[in-house]
């Protein structure tokens, strides 16, 4: 299990780090004018532009970086509780993972007696059957969190979608009515990859908890069974049956989460559809094509990603 708190550890500091490096990138993009402005003025000032659209009844180019600091102060704390919220899910998604994986390991190895068994003198029965018992007790035990995470989680997870569904929207139609800005163009199509890739994470985390639970059945097939009593093979017929039916994490229960649903998302077809119709477009023309490009790549990875993994 320490190997799965590792990768905790690894992942939410990746996490933090992206995050905040999105944030950041997305807040630059609105500072370099007025930047530029100070640094290498020109005869007439540069268009002054806010990371998001509003009112704070003041002269924006007065108060400026006044709303700069509010927006980052604000943004921050903002951050801070979708990074919160989303660590404490990839860390419980790797201890259920991580137990999964005992229980893999104590059926592997059901086939191995210890000293502490040789000398308590118990026949063969009792003693798979007393492994056994412990392999089931840590399915149970996995398979219970792993329902828990899904009932936290599920309605979170669905508005997060619903907001994911309607932002990307509004910033679809935004990148529409900016054209020719190209700025504004770039800071909006950062902002649609930032919540591809946020949706990404998800989706891995999701497809790593059905690998996890689906394994079981290999494991057992794996192991050496044929050294296990006819009646206590038995038990094992039950977790088999049971790993057929692989844990998930859903949206609502619509969504499910996992490489094969975000490679066959509606979205990623309409950025790319989006893309296809700007191309027609002179001055965006080479930028758009890169980015049908990766969309294409990112879709494609994924799907052989899939198809990989199911043959682990």
């Amino acid at each position: 299990m320490k190997k799965y708190a590792t990768n905790a550890k690894l992942i939410t500091f990746a996490y933090l780090i992206y995050v905040f490096s999105c944030c950041g990138g997305y807040t630059l993009f609105s500072i370099i004018p007025k930047l530029l402005n100070i640094v290498l003025p020109l005869n007439e000032s540069r268009p002054v532009n806010l990371p998001y659209q509003a009112y704070y009844f003041v002269d924006k180019d007065k108060y400026y970086f006044y709303i700069i600091f509010y927006v980052c102060v604000f943004g921050s704390v903002a951050t801070m509780m979708v990074i919160a919220h989303d660590c404490i899910f990839f860390i419980y998604i790797e201890h259920v993972c991580s137990l999964f994986a005992v229980t893999g390991f104590h059926l592997e190895t059901l086939s191995f007696n210890n000293h502490n068994d040789t000398n308590n003198r118990l026949d063969d029965r009792k003693i798979y059957n007393r492994k056994i018992a412990i392999s089931i007790h840590a399915h149970w035990r996995a398979l219970r969190f792993a329902d828990i995470l899904d009932d936290i989680f599920c309605t979170a997870f669905a508005i997060q979608m619903s907001i994911v569904t309607v932002t990307l929207s509004i910033t679809l139609l935004q990148v529409a009515l900016l054209y020719g800005e190209i700025n504004e163009t770039l800071k909006y199509l950062a902002f649609i990859f930032a919540q591809v890739i946020h949706t990404f994470c998800f989706s891995i985390q999701g497809q790593r908890l059905i690998d996890h639970s689906s394994q079981l059945s290999d494991k057992i097939y794996n192991s050496s069974w044929y050294e296990v009593p006819a009646e206590s093979r038995r038990l094992l017929l039950f977790m088999m049956r049971r790993s057929v039916q692989p844990c998930f994490l859903s949206a609502g229960k619509i969504y499910v989460f996992s490489l094969k649903s975000f490679s066959t998302v509606n979205v990623i077809y309409e950025i790319y559809v989006f893309t296809k119709f700007m191309l027609l477009y002179a001055p965006m023309k080479f930028l758009l094509r890169i980015l049908a490009l990766i969309l294409k790549v990112m879709q494609s990875s994924v799907s052989y990603f899939t198809v990989l993994a199911s043959f682990q």
